[in-house]
């Protein structure tokens, strides 16, 4: 199973989960919620203000805790990347259409055209 397979079975997997919570929503419903009610404008404003200080909380610590992550992976595999640049790799490696085409590593073929041609003409005539 190629990347694409494995990226469509976690596709698969997540609407599965997804689908099977929200059938499970809907047979098993909560028959009531807690509900706080407040006694005038004054509490209902610091109702919100502590929602938006757990919120806030809850967010900082989101942060921290990925940071903390990249940081350890980055201690973990930091070193064991090798980078190069794009056209360095593209030389090394073999072209994989120009093996479909029969091994001919020199000749292309054009799309336009659909001929084979190194000069690729039906640009060339293009642009006259």
């Amino acid at each position: 199973m190629g990347v694409e397979g494995q990226y469509h079975w976690l596709l698969q997997l997540v609407i599965f989960i997804s689908l099977s919570t929200t059938i499970l929503g809907i047979a098993y419903q909560e028959e009531g919620h807690q509900v706080v009610r407040c006694d005038g404008k004054e509490s209902l404003h610091r109702a919100k203000a502590l929602v938006n200080i757990q919120f806030s909380w809850f967010l900082i610590l989101l942060a921290v805790f990925a940071a903390s992550f990249y940081v350890f992976m980055i201690k973990i595999y930091g070193d064991i990347m090798e980078y190069s640049l794009m056209a360095l790799s593209d030389q090394q490696e073999e072209d994989v259409e120009a093996r479909k085409i029969g091994g001919n590593f020199t000749e292309t073929r054009s799309f336009v055209s659909g001929t084979g041609n190194s000069n690729n003409k039906a640009i060339d005539h293009m642009e006259r």
